[in-house]
């Protein structure tokens, strides 16, 4: 009996499936992308490859290990370890070899702010005794927004930065190549020393130039759509940015009415000035809790188990 796949088939579909969270159905299809002249798994293959792993050492079908008209082809334990040193050296799983790993990641994101902010006007009540129709005027005709960029590595928070209104894949590529490398400049080496990039999918992240631009800067150490490690989809409560900093931000900015897009930036630029080292540090420990919690929780929400 000829096997579907080979020894090398198996081992890369295995390590495809770490670097995807034990999910085999996105294993299957990160698989097929990345391995498109190879036969395409589907997730019973994963579901199988890693049941017979941990039961029988082999990653080749019992059938094939028995076959008399060829060799046997299963795991040494040399094989075997070498599998689990590369398994051990896949971003997913430093953070348990390494517990400095985390903060060797630059986090990233924008956030748009806007006039009107959180503010609540439910919650806005005019007590008066002389004109109980008082009302509180608003100057709509003073709308705007403005996209606001920052990052976090370990205990430093990087920006903010206000972005162009309308962020392009090449004005992002500018905003690397210009504004992100003046940011790192002032880092000491040794905190950027094996850095990780992450940002999410936005469509001017996934744009060729700009992960060219992070294969380059970045060989196989960016977090992101179409990078070496892929960051879920719709999952804001897994970075620090995303579950904490631009609500400690707002919840600053917006404490009282905004009045002109001046007023705005200091108040951003001194709500920034209340993160300090120590906070960041707690937000650190934060991460894998989170990353632990949604993994039990098979993707689904999990703000309930913190």
């Amino acid at each position: 009996m000829v096997a579907m796949y080979s020894v090398r088939d198996y081992c890369d579909m295995y390590l495809m499936y770490d670097r995807c969270n034990g999910n085999a159905l996105r294993t299957a299809r990160e698989y097929a992308r990345r391995n498109p002249s190879r036969r395409p798994p589907d997730g019973n293959v994963i579901r199988r490859l890693d049941d017979r792993l941990r039961n029988t050492g082999s990653v080749l079908p019992t059938a094939n290990l028995h076959d008399t008209e060829r060799p046997r082809s299963g795991l040494t334990v040399a094989q075997a370890d070498a599998i689990l040193q590369r398994v051990e050296e896949t971003p997913e799983q430093q953070q348990s070899t390494d517990n400095g790993f985390i903060a060797h990641i630059l986090w990233t994101d924008e956030s748009r702010f806007t006039r009107d902010g959180v503010f609540n006007h439910h919650n806005s009540h005019v007590w008066s005794q002389v004109n109980p129709h008082a009302i509180r005027p608003q100057k709509h005709q003073e709308r705007w927004s403005l996209n606001v960029w920052a990052g976090i590595l370990g205990d430093r928070l990087l920006g903010p930065y206000l972005l162009p209104e309308r962020l392009s894949g090449q004005s992002h590529l500018v905003f690397l190549n210009e504004v992100l490398t003046e940011f790192l400049d002032d880092i000491p080496l040794a905190a950027i020393q094996g850095l990780w990039f992450q940002h999410d999918g936005a469509p001017e992240h996934f744009c060729a130039p700009v992960r060219a631009w992070l294969d380059m800067e970045y060989p196989g150490s960016w977090i992101g759509r179409g990078g070496p490690v892929l960051r879920p989809p719709r999952s804001p409560y897994l970075t620090p940015l995303d579950f904490f900093l631009w609500g400690h931000l707002k919840e600053l900015v917006y404490r009282d009415v905004v009045t002109t897009q001046m007023d705005f930036v200091a108040r951003l630029h001194a709500a920034c000035t209340s993160v300090d080292p120590a906070m960041l540090q707690r937000v650190m420990t934060a991460i894998p809790r989170r990353a632990q919690a949604c993994l039990d929780m098979h993707g689904g929400h999990f703000e309930h188990l913190l």
